[in-house]
Parts: C-alpha cells; sequence; structure tokens
C-alpha cells in the first residue's frame, strides 16, 4: 500500500529495485527483451517506482541536500 510517509517511499523505492532483480535472474541482455513475464514484472516495478519519485520531488531536495 502506498505511504505518504517520504522515508517510507525510499524504502518502497529500494524495495523495488530488489524486486526487478528478483524478476531477471539468468536473464541475459539478448533474453531478456524476448521474456514478456519479465518485462511486464520489470515495467511495472519501474512504474511504481517512477510514481513514488514523483511525489518525492520537493521533500528530496529538503532531506538530501548534500546531492547536488
Amino acid at each position: 500500500m502506498p505511504s505518504s510517509d517520504p522515508v517510507q517511499r525510499f524504502a518502497d523505492i529500494l524495495n523495488n529495485t530488489e524486486r526487478i532483480n528478483s524478476f531477471t535472474p539468468g536473464l541475459s541482455l539478448e533474453q531478456f527483451p524476448e521474456n514478456d513475464m519479465a518485462n511486464s514484472a520489470v515495467e511495472y516495478a519501474l512504474l511504481i517506482n517512477a510514481e513514488a519519485a514523483a511525489k518525492l520531488a520537493d521533500t528530496v531536495l529538503e532531506m538530501c541536500t548534500e546531492i547536488p
């Protein structure tokens, strides 16, 4: 379930990134485009990450002042 807590949103992005890795074990760059299931799973996880990142836009500037 989506969270409005910025720290949880960052955690969700990291978790989804780990999930992407679990969708593609053993797939080469040549094999990945041919695997519809892996493609759909990765695409969906990236969509979730993009939505979470967009909701963090203003907060990121406050939380990560050390990153230009």
